[in-house]
């Protein structure tokens, strides 16, 4: 099943650019038979303003996601609801933005805060680490960070493997090198492939890996250096006879360990490969599991979050309420397998919301998004700082927001991020306000990676994570793979108190940094022709230029691959 699901997910879908270019839902007006013209129009409107808004400030992702929902909306609009005011919207949407990556390099470097009630400046640096006993690059893994470490589990290098049951460990205050530590003791026989788990960290130090085939739970020990087994029971109730994964499994579920209690949400199983809305709570103490909202197989139910998979959370300082955020349903693979809630390709769903859950009340509020806030998004990065009080997110894939690719004069029906934003929290853990992080430059577009927090110092680092080889191309693609993983460690630097944001050089930033895959440069005329100039490089290292390519308009020179 996870191979499957695998292939599945990121397997890349194109389709060539017609009018009006893309594959859309059938306009036969069934989502609007009831809607008035009046409501559409004004939500036509909504979108449009706020596309403006979030481009002025910057935030292409949400600028291009509002448009394309706004195009969408028209273009399934029964024809007796367009109305001439309504008509008279058209040319203020269409899919002329398309084209724009988040964040687009042609701006990055020239980015002000002009509004820091919405932004903040921040600074990613890349890390060096001098060992050659390190993790491979890779995707897919668990990983945590615990008094001042940050552990890495498991994973694949790509769709096709090797897949890997490694363990590994890196001090965020040295950086001094990797350290492996003894493979993860189930066999795949097992659990599976070691890919979609999450690695939870408890109080007194022990790291919890759930997979879900049964109640048990593996966990490391750091201060013995090895792994055991917890055996566990679950308490049965009406709605939940039994254990719910029994002969499944759970991969891509979220996780939280608040007190003595370790908490499960979502992900998806054999029998339910659009996502679960099951929330499920294990006693530590006493060893009993128990379900608290949801079902293995899920119900429609407005009162909580929808069926999801690769959504985060994180826990509120006062330890009261878990937050989940965004995610997605995986429809196109529930038809494959002829699942109920299913849909034909191109039609999974990102999810826009937040949630919480009241850990004493035991029940489910929905939280309002305020801000500059990031677009809709799974496999996103994310951490809670709790020396900031602050929640921060990066990157990120939509299965349903499409990019224009101009070189390939292609579109392709997903987009990657490789924005970051941040939030301030309220004493009950709500995000107040999001910000963007303007960043002169960023690590490339990517999914599923990692952002942890070193909890004795405030630091937050990103590691690992994967890109699409069309969406990105490779320097050295490979035919048998359409994904390329990452191994790269940065640190986050944000210009606030506590952000290690002293000694950042904007100036020189945006001068030498690198901007996702690309690179700038800077050009001077040699014999009346224009020839590249890379910062602090000798202008006869530059000259030899079929090693590059020149991106339309001649302002930047690229790789014909990834710059990292």
């Amino acid at each position: 099943m996870k191979a499957l699901y695998y292939g599945w997910k990121k397997q890349t879908y194109l389709t060539k650019i017609s009018k009006p270019g893309l594959v859309r839902r059938p306009s036969n007006g069934s989502r609007s038979k009831n809607t008035s013209s009046h409501y559409c129009f004004e939500r036509l409107t909504t979108l449009c303003l706020a596309s403006q808004v979030f481009f002025a400030l910057g935030n292409t992702g949400s600028a291009v996601y509002r448009r394309w929902l706004a195009d969408e909306l028209l273009y399934a609009m029964p024809e007796k609801l367009k109305t001439p005011q309504i008509l008279k919207l058209a040319p203020l949407l269409g899919i002329d933005i398309l084209h724009l990556k988040h964040p687009d390099p042609d701006s990055a470097a020239t980015v002000s805060i002009d509004h820091p009630s919405l932004q903040i400046c921040g600074s990613w640096k890349k890390l060096s680490i001098r060992s050659s006993n390190a993790p491979g690059a890779r995707t897919g893994f668990a990983a945590c960070a615990f008094d001042g470490q940050l552990y890495i589990l498991g994973g694949e290098k790509c769709n096709e493997g090797p897949y890997y049951r490694d363990f590994w460990v890196l001090d965020l205050g040295k950086l001094d090198g990797w350290s492996r530590l003894p493979d993860f003791p189930a066999p795949e026989a097992t659990t599976g492939k070691l890919i979609g788990f999450e690695m939870i960290p408890h109080s007194d130090g022990r790291l919890f890996v759930f997979t879900g085939w049964d109640s048990a739970i593996v966990f490391f020990d750091p201060k013995q250096c090895r792994w055991e087994v917890m055996r566990t029971t679950f308490i049965q109730d009406a709605k939940m006879p039994k254990w719910p994964y029994r002969g499944l499994g759970i991969i891509e579920y979220t996780a939280q360990c608040v007190g003595d209690r370790l908490y499960i949400f979502g992900g998806l199983h054999k029998g339910s490969v659009i996502g679960t809305d099951l929330l499920m709570e294990l006693h530590i103490p006493s060893r009993k599991w128990r379900r608290l909202s949801g079902s293995a197989v899920p119900k429609p139910c407005a009162s909580s979050p929808g069926p999801r998979e690769r959504c985060h959370s994180w826990v509120s300082k006062d330890k009261e309420r878990i937050f989940f955020m965004f995610g997605q349903s995986d429809r196109p693979t529930a038809e494959l397998i002829q699942q109920t809630h299913d849909a034909p390709p191109f039609y999974s769903h990102a999810y826009a919301d937040l949630w919480s859950w009241d850990i004493n009340a035991e029940q489910w509020r929905r939280e309002r998004l305020r801000g500059n806030i990031p677009s809709s998004r799974a496999e996103m990065a994310c951490t809670y700082n709790p020396i900031l009080d602050k929640v921060i997110v990066f990157g990120g894939y939509s299965p349903s927001v499409p990019t224009w690719l101009e070189d390939l004069d292609d579109i392709v029906s997903y987009s990657y991020y490789a924005d970051t934003f941040i939030a301030d929290v309220s004493a009950s853990g709500s995000p107040v306000s999001w910000k963007q992080v303007l960043t002169r430059g960023f690590p490339t577009y990517r999914a599923e990676s990692t952002l942890v927090t070193d909890t004795r110092t405030g630091k937050v680092f990103l590691f690992g994570g994967y890109k699409n080889n069309v969406y990105v191309p490779s320097r050295n693609p490979t035919p048998e793979s359409s994904s390329r993983s990452f191994s790269d460690l940065w640190q986050l630097r944000l210009d606030c108190p506590g952000g290690f944001f002293d000694g950042v050089n904007l100036e020189e930033e945006a001068r030498t940094a690198k901007v996702g895959p690309w690179a700038r440069c800077f050009y001077v005329r040699i014999d009346g022709a224009m020839e590249a100039v890379w910062w602090y490089v000798t202008i006869f290292t530059c000259l030899n230029l079929h090693k590059f390519k020149l991106s339309p308009g001649g302002r930047h020179l690229q790789w014909p691959g990834v710059l990292l």
